[in-house]
C-alpha cells in the first residue's frame, strides 16, 4: 500500500512469483495476474471478490522492504465464508521477516 514506486514494483514481483508457483499445482485453480491485480491497493470485500473471480480461496497479504529487512505476510481466506479455511489454517497468517 506504499506510494513508493520501488516498493510497488517489488511487491508486484513477489505477487507474480506467488501466482506462478501456485499455478504449478494442477489441483489448484489459480486466477491470472491480470485478473487478480485489479484488486491491488483496494480494500475489497472477500466474498464479492470470490464471486467475481469464481474463487474458493483468496490469498491476501502484504510485502514490504525497509533497509535490509524484507517482510512478507499472507493469509488464506475462504472466499465463500470470509474466514480462514479449517484444513488450511496452518498456512494462514504466516509472516516472514528476513535480512538481505
Amino acid at each position: 500500500m506504499s506510494r513508493d514506486p520501488e516498493q510497488a514494483y517489488f511487491s508486484d514481483g513477489v505477487t507474480e512469483d506467488v501466482i506462478t508457483e501456485l499455478a504449478r499445482f494442477q489441483q489448484l485453480y489459480v486466477v491470472a495476474r491480470h485478473s487478480s491485480f485489479q484488486y491491488r491497493d483496494k480494500a475489497a470485500d472477500i466474498l464479492r471478490v470470490g464471486r467475481e473471480l469464481n474463487a474458493q480461496y483468496i490469498v491476501e497479504g502484504s510485502v514490504g522492504r525497509n533497509d535490509d529487512q524484507i517482510r512478507i505476510s499472507a493469509q488464506l481466506v475462504d472466499a465463500t465464508t470470509g474466514i480462514l479455511g479449517r484444513s488450511l489454517r496452518h498456512l494462514a497468517g504466516t509472516a516472514m521477516t528476513r535480512g538481505k
